[in-house]
């Protein structure tokens, strides 16, 4: 007798956790999808798990369609992942759960820490520091923070370009931000004439103290907004002509050097044995030049935005 064997009992059977395309259980085969599996060799097709029980792709038991995992943890591949700091999960692809990370934590399992809103550092993960006035971030886990719009200005550790506002909405008419990166505070240009120990008072009565100049960017910015008054203008530093040379400080800190000041070559020189220990900018250059506190001239108070 002459036996002949068919093609197909000739093609090896799809293994378990597979099965056949063609739906006669040889080559080609291919994984059973998620939620699904098979136990047998050779299956045209895949089982489907209990309508509350979740597989991952390729399962071959039925002990592989488990429980969703309890709340607070989410059902990977094979194993349950507990989502350390997050409280939901979501459907991932393909079909099975992935843990759904608050916005300060990151991660498969929500377990690596990311800098909050309002927040920065190199990592975005650790040391994090709050933005700097002037500025916000809007999302977790950056390295750097977004800079407020033109004209506008915000408190360190701003969350939101909605926290940005303009120093007049916050203090009033007349008051202005600089624009520059040097500096986030508000101005205000005292278009009156007043002494020294007048003019200080006049700002603190504003909440607010004569303008503290840190540094080039900021004394050419307040240049530019009281050289069009075409006065020498009151600024909030002091000069100490008892010590050699002369000590020029800021009305925050009297007895230590500022860190920044603007004289020409042989100021400040306390003329003529004047008592010259106030401070003026003067109006041709945004140069500054030691005066009598007894001269009334136009001031420029300061609120800091920290």
């Amino acid at each position: 007798m002459n036996h002949v064997q068919s093609i197909a009992t000739l093609a090896p059977d799809c293994d378990p956790g597979t099965y056949s395309i063609n739906d006669n259980g040889i080559l080609p085969c291919e994984e059973c999808p998620a939620n699904t599996y098979n136990p047998n060799t050779g299956a045209g097709s895949c089982l489907q798990c209990a309508e509350t029980k979740i597989s991952s792709p390729g399962s071959s038991s039925v002990d592989d369609c488990k429980d969703p995992c309890d709340v607070n943890t989410c059902q990977g591949h094979e194993v349950c992942t507990n989502c350390l700091s997050s409280d939901t999960c979501s459907v991932g692809a393909p079909d099975y759960s992935i843990c759904t990370c608050p916005c300060t934590w990151g991660g498969p399992a929500c377990d690596t820490p990311r800098c909050p809103k309002g927040q920065h550092s190199e990592t975005g993960s650790t040391q994090c520091e709050d933005c700097p006035a002037g500025s916000y971030q809007d999302q977790c886990g950056q390295v750097e923070c977004t800079p407020c719009p033109e004209g506008k200005t915000s408190y360190s550790g701003s969350e939101s370009i909605d926290d940005c506002f303009t120093c007049t909405s916050r203090f009033g008419e007349g008051w202005v931000v600089l624009d520059v990166a040097s500096t986030p505070n508000c101005y205000f240009v005292v278009k009156k004439k007043k002494t020294f120990s007048k003019a200080e008072t006049h700002c603190g009565n504003k909440n607010a103290a004569l303008v503290k100049i840190d540094n080039a960017e900021e004394n050419a910015a307040i240049f530019g907004a009281v050289s069009m008054n075409k006065k020498n203008t009151w600024i909030g530093m002091h000069v100490d002509h008892s010590v050699d040379p002369p000590m020029t400080s800021t009305l925050d800190s009297p007895g230590e050097q500022a860190p920044y000041t603007n004289f020409p070559e042989g100021e400040p020189n306390n003329h003529n044995d004047r008592a010259e220990n106030c401070v003026q900018m003067r109006k041709p250059s945004g140069l500054w030049n030691d005066q009598r506190c007894g001269k009334s001239l136009y001031s420029v108070c300061e609120i800091e935005i920290d």
